[in-house]
């Protein structure tokens, strides 16, 4: 996976427990346009902490442009900022 770190618009709902479940989030392409992408699985889920700070990592699955593509969606807990991190 190639590292590119773009910072992202999340949909994601909450369960009672306080879990987060990602849905689908865009993100702005080469073209300054939005592409809107549906998350069709979550793989596998991480709590790390990065330079002190509560990171989840999701591994999610999609299809994109027809193409089914793993990625990693990183959350920042303390700053609630979302990022596609890896693709």
């Amino acid at each position: 996976m190639k590292l590119i770190a773009k910072p992202i618009e999340m949909i994601a709902s909450f369960a009672q427990n306080g879990t987060i479940h990602p849905l689908r989030f865009r993100v702005l392409n080469e073209n300054q346009a939005w592409d809107i992408i549906k998350v069709n699985q979550v793989i596998s889920v991480d709590h790390e902490r990065k330079a002190g700070n509560p990171v989840i990592i999701y591994k999610c699955q999609s299809d994109i442009k027809g193409v089914c593509k793993i990625y990693e969606l990183k959350y920042e807990r303390n700053t609630y900022l979302w990022t596609l991190y890896k693709i």
